[in-house]
């Protein structure tokens, strides 16, 4: 006979099993939880460690990530430094003291020929500040990016290095300013910096140096400014020797040109560049390139039709300056910009991304910097052109670049596109076509009969918006 059922439904079945878990609970509460304590305890520790390795795994991963950057732009900025002092090194083809007698050998020859003002030392100085700059702003870069490494030592003692030939050639400046006779006295007694023996010594360290040595074995393409300073130092180096004058033209001119002060206002500067002697000239003639820099901000389509180089090429846009426009040529940036309050400028690696950006920030689409604008005032002078020129002041401005690097400015002649429109300053030569529209509510006419309707153009009108005649005025 089968045994009889305690539970005749299942959810009898459920509650007769929750009685009796609840009476096992009861008579063993303690060993249950300290049995779930510690099984928590051993999970949140599993977990725990979980965590931090992950943690440990993708911090370091993160280190070495960064730490790889840093190694890569530390050696980017070096070789960018080394890059720049080798196409230093590389002009000096004897030795540094040589090169600087040969320049004060030239000096001295073009201060005895009536109305010839050598600039040399000027240019020179000018060359190798700008050399020094950009040396400096590297090695600050590389401070920022490593800290005190190797390489921060190594960029340093190169600066220091080119930082020598710039007082050499201030030295040789400061004596030109006290007169072509003090400095001969100086070059005689041996009392000029390059002629010291520290000096000696000096380049005596440079021409062992591993990188002047590395310059035949792994040569690197030079930059465009270092191309600017081996045309100059060659030019020095490979003039023909001067022919020593005679006492009557000595005596004649006891008085020797020294170069303008510096004190000398900028209209008083000659623009005109260096005369470059006929052994640099080569393939491509006289052929020069046209940079333009506007009033207003010009249409990207302008800037386009007028960029005289590759699309894929580098160069600088300046949108806030002395004009506005898009050049390839660092002097010419830093004359428009020099001095020039909430100026901005920028460098760019290839033209035509840069003329779609320049497009969007024109649009309002983009901010990625100011919208452009010419500034007229600037508190320093530049050396391309005079602020107080009148054949330049408020008009647009066409830097001529030739194949040795020699800068002109002249005013531009032609006449703008009309794509320039109302934004045309007045007097440019620029027409628009404004509507005219004569009125009949003035006159005795019939109010049903139309007034009349021409069309002028902008340089007969004297306002841009529609102008309404009345009948009786006309």
């Amino acid at each position: 006979m089968p045994r009889p059922k305690l539970y005749h439904t299942k959810a009898e079945r459920l509650c007769a099993h929750r009685v009796k878990s609840l009476k096992y609970y009861e008579k063993n509460r303690d060993k249950i939880n300290e049995s779930r304590r510690r099984t928590y305890q051993l999970q949140q520790q599993a977990q725990a460690q979980a965590e931090e390795k992950e943690r440990r795994v993708k911090q370091a991963r993160t280190e070495k990530r960064k730490l790889k950057e840093r190694s890569n732009l530390t050696s980017q900025l070096m070789m960018r430094v080394n890059e720049q002092y080798r196409g230093l090194a590389e002009q000096l083809k004897g030795t540094p003291t040589a090169f600087f007698d040969t320049l004060y050998q030239e000096y001295v020859y073009n201060a005895n020929i009536p109305h010839t003002p050598s600039t040399t030392f000027a240019e020179v100085i000018t060359l190798l500040t700008v050399t020094v700059d950009t040396m400096e702003k590297t090695t600050g870069q590389l401070y920022q990016v490593g800290g005190v490494t190797r390489e921060l030592k190594e960029a340093e003692e190169l600066t220091r290095k080119v930082q020598l030939y710039l007082t050499w050639a201030e030295d040789l400046q400061c004596g030109a300013m006290e007169g072509l006779t003090v400095l001969e006295m100086l070059y005689k007694q041996h009392r000029l910096k390059f002629q010291s023996v520290q000096s000696t010594n000096i380049v005596s360290h440079l021409l062992v140096d591993p990188y002047l040595h590395a310059v035949a074995s792994s040569p690197r393409s030079l930059s465009r400014r270092h191309k600017v300073l081996q045309a100059l130092l060659l030019e020095v180096l490979h003039a023909p020797a001067a022919a020593e004058p005679d006492n009557t033209e000595r005596q004649r001119n006891s008085q020797p040109l020294l170069p303008p002060p510096l004190t000398q206002p900028s209209s008083q500067i000659s623009t005109e560049p260096p005369t470059y002697s006929a052994s640099l000239s080569g393939p491509g003639g006289d052929a020069t390139k046209s940079f333009f820099g506007w009033l207003h901000a010009p249409p990207p389509e302008v800037i386009k039709a007028r960029w005289p180089n590759a699309e894929s090429s580098g160069g600088y846009i300046v949108a806030r300056g002395l004009r506005v426009g898009f050049f390839a040529d660092w002097p010419i940036v830093k004359a428009l910009t020099n001095g020039v309050s909430g100026m901005y400028q920028q460098r760019f690696s290839r033209f035509d991304l840069a003329l779609e950006e320049y497009t969007q920030v024109l649009a309002g689409a983009s901010r990625a910097y100011p919208s452009p604008k010419s500034i007229s005032s600037s508190s320093q002078s530049n050396e391309l052109f005079s602020h107080n020129d009148p054949s330049l002041k408020n008009r647009d401005l066409e830097f001529q670049v030739d194949r040795h690097c020699n800068i002109r400015v002249s005013p531009v002649t032609q006449d703008l596109p009309p794509a320039f429109g109302d934004s045309m300053p007045s007097g440019s030569g620029n027409r628009s076509i404004v509507h005219v529209s004569v009125s009949n509510q003035a006159s005795q006419w019939d109010q049903e009969i139309p007034g009349v309707e021409t069309w002028v153009r902008g340089d007969e009108a004297v306002h841009s918006a529609p102008i309404v005649i009345s009948d009786d005025e006309d």
